[in-house]
């Protein structure tokens, strides 16, 4: 009786194995189909930068792609990251790799979700200027059994917040995206992930290091994006005029990330005011009288109240008008900036005032008083000192060019 029933407990202890074994199998069946199916990275190797590129998602088939590069390009110095995240399991094993071989990594656009482990796996990392870093809660993108999900996630997180530690980030950084749920980001740019303590270089579009003050002047670039055109003063700025940056750089930059419009606004236009003085001390004169007239026809346009000096002294940028004049103004103000000639010493503004540019004075102060303008010019509204200007620019640039610039330096310099 005993064998019988020890017979059976056999049977029924190999047909649970067996069943068991079949699950395992069905399931790893299941695991490497919806794996492949999953998107995948483009990997290619930068001659130019001798660098192994991947772009995209990070897939099953990521790992293989890029030991064939690294076995096709031993030398390759770098690995250039620009992707969303992807297979967590695959960009660990990556990670892996990058931490053996010490290969340094760079980020150029964003390195999302399991993408930061492979960034942070380095030993030696880089972000762009205007590249971002994104982490949340990991998430198994697989459909399968939620107690396999529990585990592969347990083991997958505790992978991916070492490699988290070890380039830096503090606990409440790591908190924060651990907390944040897989639908959203938790996005940090170059100068906030170097803040929570990782250790990072921040380059420019030439791949060499840029300064914490030029870090944020592209960062704010890239953040308003090409179409902004404050964005292409700034640009001409920094080709032209880059003593200016220092002075403005950390303003600006704490306006856009503080979420601020009206300290931004006021950052911005401490830049505009610096920079057509810098401008107007070191343009040529044609240039000068180029930027004169382009003012002098943009107040010329009708605002909605029939006045551009009110929209250019009191409208708020969130108008219509008072858009599309700053607008233009910034880049009037940029194709000035854009003609500075280095070499060229700084304009100095007569003195003695020479009599032609008395007289266009003169003319202009008694239009003034002709329209009840006070006598003192310190009493005169934002608004009354627009139309003096409009009216100060129309006589000033009757003038041949080089008369008419001086006038339009006195103006400018003076005030």
């Amino acid at each position: 009786m005993f064998r019988v029933l020890a017979a059976a407990t056999l049977s029924l202890a190999a047909a649970a194995m067996a069943a068991m074994s079949l699950a395992v199998a069905l399931l790893d069946f299941s695991v490497l189909r919806i794996r492949q199916k999953a998107p995948n990275a483009t990997v290619t190797f930068d001659e130019a930068d001798n660098a192994i590129r991947i772009q995209g998602s990070l897939g099953a088939r990521l790992n293989a792609q890029f030991h064939d590069a690294l076995n096709r390009h031993p030398g390759t110095r770098m690995i250039v990251l620009d992707s969303p995240g992807g297979l967590v399991e695959d960009a660990l094993d990556l990670a892996d790799t990058i931490s053996k071989r010490r290969l340094p990594a760079r980020i150029e656009g964003i390195c999302a979700s399991a993408c930061v482990a492979v960034w942070a796996a380095s030993p030696y990392r880089e972000m762009s200027a205007t590249s971002v870093v994104g982490i949340h809660e990991l998430r198994f993108d697989i459909n399968l059994p939620s107690e396999f999900i529990a585990k592969a996630d347990a083991a997958s997180g505790g992978r991916y917040d070492a490699y988290l530690r070890s380039a830096g980030f503090d606990e409440a950084t790591i908190r924060k995206g651990n907390q944040t749920p897989p639908s959203e980001v938790y996005w940090l740019n170059p100068l906030q992930v170097g803040a929570v303590g990782t250790k990072v270089v921040v380059v420019g579009a030439d791949g060499a290091p840029v300064t914490p003050v030029m870090a944020r002047w592209l960062w704010v670039e890239h953040a308003l994006g090409e179409r902004n055109s404050a964005t292409r003063l700034m640009a001409a700025i920094r080709e032209d005029a880059p003593s200016l940056i220092s002075r403005h750089a950390a303003a600006i930059y704490d306006a856009l990330i503080a979420n601020s419009p009206s300290a931004l606004k006021q950052a911005m236009q401490s830049l505009s005011s610096d920079a057509l003085v810098f401008a107007l001390q070191r343009a040529p004169d044609k240039a000068t009288v180029r930027w004169a007239r382009g003012a002098y026809d943009l107040m010329h346009i009708d605002g909605p109240d029939g006045s551009v000096c009110s929209l250019e002294a009191g409208g708020t940028t969130s108008s219509p008008g008072a858009l599309a004049l700053a607008n233009a103004s910034n880049d009037h103000l940029s194709q000035l900036v854009s003609t500075i000639e280095p070499s060229e010493p700084v304009h100095r503004l007569a003195k003695p005032l020479t009599s032609t540019l008395d007289a266009v004075l003169r003319k202009t102060q008694a239009d003034a008083h002709r329209a009840g303008f006070s006598q003192k010019s310190s009493h005169w509204t934002d608004v009354q000192w627009c139309r003096f200007k409009l009216a100060y620019f129309g006589y000033a640039l009757q003038l041949p060019t080089r008369q008419a610039a001086e006038a339009v330096r006195y103006l400018e310099l003076t005030r």
